[in-house]
C-alpha cells in the first residue's frame, strides 16, 4: 500500500518545469499547480525523489517532498487516513 506523500516544487525554468511536471503526475493522484499528492511505497520513495529531481538545477530550484501530520487529517470523504512520519526529502 502507498504513503500519502505531498511534492512540492519551484522551478525557475520552463524546460526544467515541464519534466518536472511530467515526472511528478506520473506518481500523483491529485494536486493543484505545483504541489501534488502522491502514493508511493516506503521502498519506492526515494525513486520518486529522484525521478523529480532529475532536472532540477539545485541552485536555482527547490523540491519538497513530505508526508503530512494525520493529527490535523479532516474532510478526507472516502480517502484513507495517512500514516504519521517525519520530513522526507526538501532540496
Amino acid at each position: 500500500m502507498g504513503r500519502l506523500l505531498v511534492c512540492a516544487y519551484d522551478v525557475a525554468d520552463e524546460r526544467r518545469l515541464a519534466a518536472a511536471l511530467a515526472a511528478v503526475t506520473a506518481w500523483s493522484h491529485g494536486g493543484q499547480k505545483s504541489a501534488f499528492e502522491c502514493l508511493a511505497a516506503p521502498r519506492e520513495i526515494p525513486d520518486l525523489g529522484c525521478s523529480v529531481g532529475e532536472s532540477r538545477c539545485p541552485q536555482a530550484d527547490r523540491l519538497a517532498l513530505f508526508r503530512p501530520d494525520v493529527r490535523f487529517s479532516f474532510g478526507l470523504g472516502i480517502g484513507r487516513i495517512a500514516e504519521p512520519s517525519a520530513l522526507v526529502y526538501v532540496g
